[in-house]
């Protein structure tokens, strides 16, 4: 794969670089995932974190789209603890 080239922006009081879309997609990357990395003699290697179990069975779920179709699916408060709860 011929390298390409990306630069570093400003985000805040961080530097960062964006990954282009085409590249994620090919590593079957997606927002909010975590990345490892390593400074190695030829530079900075990012490499995928495997997911665990947990993540696995939430993959791909939208909490969002869940609650705009499940309106009815809210918290509720069912007043102060009665025992030894603890909050």
């Amino acid at each position: 794969m011929q390298a390409k080239s990306l630069t570093i922006s400003r985000w805040g009081n961080s530097l960062g670089v964006r990954i282009p879309k085409r590249a994620l997609e090919k590593l079957g990357l997606t927002e909010n995932e975590k990345l490892d990395y390593e400074v190695t003699n030829q530079g900075l290697l990012l490499k995928a974190r495997p997911k665990n179990d947990f993540e696995k069975l939430f993959d791909g779920f939208d909490l969002n789209a869940y609650y705009d179709k499940h309106q009815g699916n809210k918290e509720y408060d069912f007043g102060e603890p009665m025992g030894r709860e603890i909050f």
